[in-house]
Parts: structure tokens; sequence; C-alpha cells
């Protein structure tokens, strides 16, 4: 494996992840009054996709591990969910805008 897998992970991914997962906590509070359900459950699934990838300690990965990608299904699972029709990318884009125009407190 790349060097630069473990780094991007730890420093940008994990991160990353953390961040919308706070956006996305509060923002699904409220938000299933005025989203289609499509849409409040596309971000409910972002949502379990950014809590996987944000409770995992890349530090502590084995990369030579053969069994590593099994490890992970539940990422790869989730990451298909969203990305299997390409219109769910327009929708996730859409939807997040919409929460974070609507409640303020997803901005702070």
């Amino acid at each position: 494996m790349n060097p630069e897998v473990p780094l991007f992970l730890a420093n940008s991914l994990n991160p990353q992840a953390t961040e919308l997962l706070k956006i996305l906590e509060i923002a699904l509070e409220d938000s299933w009054h005025y989203l289609r359900a499509t849409e409040y459950n596309l971000l409910v699934v972002l949502k379990q996709l950014c809590n996987e990838i944000a409770s995992i300690n890349y530090n502590l990965f084995n990369y030579k591990d053969r069994n590593l990608l099994n490890k992970l299904k539940s990422l790869e699972i989730l990451f298909f969910v969203l990305h299997y029709h390409p219109h769910y990318h327009e929708l996730l884009f859409y939807s997040l805008n919409l929460v974070t125009t609507k409640d303020m407190r997803t901005l702070l």
C-alpha cells in the first residue's frame, strides 16, 4: 500500500467526516419536517458513513493485512449506497444546503 494512504485517511478523511458528522447530528433533529423521505434518508446514510469513518483509528491499522478490505466492508457498503444513483449526489448537496440554511446551528 502506498505510504501516503494512511496519512490521508488519518489527517484528511477522518477530520472531515468528524466535522460533517457534527453538522448532520444537528441537521437531522428537525429536517424530517421539511425534507422529502429520500433526501432525509440519504442524509441518514451519510451520517452513518461519517460515523464509521470517524470511529476508525487509522493509525492502528495493519496496512499489510490481507483482510483489511474485509474489515472495511461496512464503509464500502455505505459508500456504494450513496454512490449508486448519480442523482443522489445532487440530492445530497441540495439537502445539505437546505438544512444549513434552515438551521443556523449547523453553521456554528
